[in-house]
């Protein structure tokens, strides 16, 4: 499956990983182990600002980033990771996460490929599911504030290290970390037919509209709500058997008890209508009499 990914989700890099010169993104048909010894490979940097959580007096907070400027990142990577252009290394397609690691954001992603003839640009649009890979113990995006890395995506692994818990006097409460440890995610893709070729199979919610935030690899998946009924939930079916089925009926009776009740009063009013003509009758005679 060819799959593109759009540029502003790219880490930047530096001169030292501007090696390889392949396009085609690596395939993952199962989960990749990682040899022990990789969690080394982090360096160390900090942020230095002033944190509402700190009353704005000046903080430093201490960062560690999984650093794929060094020489023995790419042993700790697939198979030919680094044989593949700098700016698409953290995207695989098809393919399933890392062992032990968690899936963020599963959803849907539909890009355009265009193709042009002597005379017309041709637009095709293929549907994927995307998702965001993270370790043990890290979670997408959940950097407690605003800072930029180098050679770490806008998408990013966080794990968050030394919290505590702090207390205004408003009673409000903050977790407030004393140093996070950062890396740049998987961004998988598959399709539908790719799903076969995949193990753990990976969720198929192409034709939902819904995003699955968390999944972890092999777990059963949770009933989605879409908004196209493809995958609706069984409380959604209930209510659509109630309004195509159940109303229709409630409208047939209420016809049927109409039809009755014209029935019964128009045999009453022609049973009245005798009776009076019957009595202007028996008046008639007796005053003729």
């Amino acid at each position: 499956m060819s799959f593109s990914l759009p540029a502003s989700t790219t880490a930047s890099t530096t001169t030292a990983l501007a090696t390889g010169t392949a396009t085609s993104l690596l395939s993952l048909t199962t989960p990749f182990v990682a040899p022990p010894d990789c969690d080394s490979l982090f360096s160390t940097t900090s942020i230095v600002s002033s944190f509402w959580w700190n009353n704005y007096t000046v903080t430093t907070i201490g960062i560690t980033v999984s650093d794929p400027t060094n020489l023995r990142f790419a042993d700790c990577q697939p198979a030919g990771w680094d044989a593949v252009v700098p700016e698409s290394r953290f995207f695989f397609s098809p393919a399933v996460c890392p062992s032990g690691w968690t899936a963020y954001n599963v959803a849907a992603f539909t890009e355009t490929q265009r193709s042009t003839s002597t005379t017309v640009t041709y637009a095709s649009y293929s549907t994927v599911n995307t998702a965001y890979c993270c370790a043990s113990d890290y979670r997408l995006n959940d950097m407690p504030f605003t800072v930029i890395l180098a050679n770490v995506a806008s998408n990013m692994c966080v794990q968050q290290m030394g919290v505590t818990i702090e207390t205004l006097k408003d009673q409000y409460s903050f977790s407030a970390p004393a140093s996070v440890r950062v890396h740049n995610p998987y961004h998988i893709a598959w399709n539908a037919a790719d799903r076969r070729t995949l193990s753990p199979t990976p969720p198929d919610i192409l034709t939902c509209s819904a995003v699955l935030v968390t999944w972890v690899p092999g777990a059963s998946v949770p009933p989605l709500v879409c908004s196209d009924g493809e995958h609706s939930d069984p409380g959604r079916s209930a209510g659509l058997k109630v309004l195509f089925i159940g109303v229709p009926i409630i409208l047939v009776g209420a016809a049927l008890v109409c039809c009755s009740l014209c029935v019964h009063y128009s045999s009453k009013n022609r049973q009245e209508e005798r009776a009076r003509r019957e009595r202007v009758a028996e008046t008639a005679a007796v005053e003729n009499n």
